[in-house]
């Protein structure tokens, strides 16, 4: 109807409405956006890339720290975790924005106006935004840094949990190495024993129950060590993941042979302190209590409403006048206050502190169970080093006497011996379980308690950080 009664006007109203929105539509393009960045895929290329890179040739590394240097540069986990960190740090370090204004524009039309002294089309124009008046914004910040500061405990957390498979690994196959040769020791005995007892059976002074007896053991030893190294492939597997080379590469390595020293324990206080202050777990417990305590503050903020107000312009329809009007407008809370969300929030505070007082009665538990098998195991060890071992020697030294002496016989001091090496063997296999539990107490503690070298890199100098706790 205003088209057909004022055609001319209402064509250059709409064109000039046009103007203005394409005007706003191209600032806000401007100022506030971004484009796309495409980011591709490639298979492809991606497996190139990856079999290159764990395709290492001529690395010069021997020792423990040299590994423990070469996984903190390499290990795909801490990669992946370092962009997480930088992603949340990004965010972390760009404040909160607040809501985005609003504009409105258009025509107004009128009808059955009577005699009019302008025209029936006008336009008219608003803008508007909102004032947050609670302190929501400044809580979202504060979510923003602990999410920064959990990325941050995350990255730390696995490379100490990295570190700590990384040392299992290698007093793995160091120890497997160990009982590898104490074998081939007693193989090499038995050996000789199978000689002698074959010539004895030609000199018809023995009998070949005794040789199939040697061949026997013989054949046992090296069903154990067939087994030793399988395990080593799976150690050596373990390793090359940790270190993200591929086998071959890591075959070529040559690792320098260790071997390790008896360890007393700290006080089971300290370590309960060492536990509390940064085991794995229970960190990542902690701050999902504190997370869970900034999401309820938040919550609370979100009970008080936003205040709007705006400027509008606009002409009166069929007359020469023009109205400015001032709009303020705010949600009254008579009915929703963030009730539903509030109570959640209270509720789900209450269970993340309930999951950390389990968590923390679990570990207390493990560890005395662990400190316990500890000490049962290194009571073995000392049994067989200190009571054992010392008997066979001198049982052996006692034997090669009495076989120059003529007492016993070439094949009974070849069975004295070959039970020494034996014992040698058990004390390997004792030794790895005792390394093996201690690793796990370090895990449980989250402490490095014991150094593998002197010049280990691996100190943990970027502690955890704490999230503050505002009353």
């Amino acid at each position: 109807m205003a088209a057909y009664l004022f055609p001319n006007f209402t064509k250059e109203l709409m064109k000039n409405i046009s103007k203005a929105l394409s005007g706003i539509l191209s600032f806000i393009f401007l100022v506030s956006c971004q484009t796309y960045q495409p980011l591709e895929l490639d298979s492809k290329k991606i497996l190139k890339e990856v079999t290159s890179f764990r395709n290492v040739e001529n690395i010069q590394t021997t020792s423990f720290a040299d590994l423990a240097m070469l996984m903190s540069e390499r290990n795909n986990n801490l990669k992946l975790l370092r962009n997480e960190y930088k992603k949340h740090k990004s965010i972390a370090e760009l404040a909160t924005p607040w809501p985005n204004p609003e504009i409105t524009i258009g025509p107004a039309f009128g009808s059955q106006l009577g005699k009019t002294s302008a025209s029936s089309t006008q336009p008219f124009l608003g803008f508007g935004f909102s004032i947050p008046l609670g302190s929501r914004l400044l809580r979202q910040d504060d979510i923003n840094n602990a999410r920064e500061i959990q990325a941050h405990n995350e990255l730390i957390l696995e490379h100490r949990s990295l570190y700590f498979q990384l040392k299992k690994s290698y007093i793995s196959i160091m120890v497997n190495q160990q009982k590898n040769d104490a074998i081939n020791e007693l193989i090499t005995t038995l050996s000789l024993s199978r000689k002698i007892t074959k010539k004895l059976i030609e000199f018809g002074t023995s009998t070949k129950l005794g040789l199939t007896q040697i061949d026997i053991q013989i054949a046992r030893l090296k069903l154990r060590e067939l087994d030793l190294r399988n395990q080593k492939n799976l150690y050596l597997q373990k390793l090359a993941n940790l270190l993200n080379i591929d086998l071959a590469s890591l075959r070529k390595i040559q690792l320098a042979t260790k071997t390790f020293d008896h360890y007393t324990l700290p006080r089971a206080t300290h370590l309960k302190e060492l536990m509390l202050n940064n085991n794995a777990s229970l960190s990542r417990q902690e701050l999902s209590f504190h997370m869970a305590n900034k999401k309820l503050r938040l919550e609370l903020t979100k009970q008080y409403p936003d205040l709007k107000f705006g400027l509008s312009q606009e002409q009166e329809v069929g007359e020469d006048r023009r109205i400015l009007t001032l709009p303020f407008s705010i949600k009254l809370p008579f009915f929703d206050q963030n009730q539903q969300s509030i109570a959640s929030s209270v509720a789900q505070r209450e269970i993340e502190l309930q999951k950390y007082k389990q968590k923390l009665s679990l570990k207390l538990s493990l560890l005395e169970s662990q400190i316990q098998t500890l000490n049962l195991v290194q009571q073995k060890y000392d049994i067989i080093e200190n009571k054992i071992l010392p008997l066979a020697k001198t049982n052996s030294k006692d034997a090669e006497t009495a076989l120059k002496l003529g007492s016993i016989d070439t094949l009974r001091y070849l069975d004295l011996l070959a039970q020494h090496q034996e014992f040698k063997l058990n004390k390997s296999e004792i030794n790895e379980e005792s390394w093996q539990i201690l690793i796990a107490i370090e895990v449980t503690t989250g402490t490095k308690l014991f150094h593998l070298d002197v010049d280990d890199p691996h100190k943990f100098e970027n502690p955890l950080k704490t999230l503050e706790v505002k009353k």
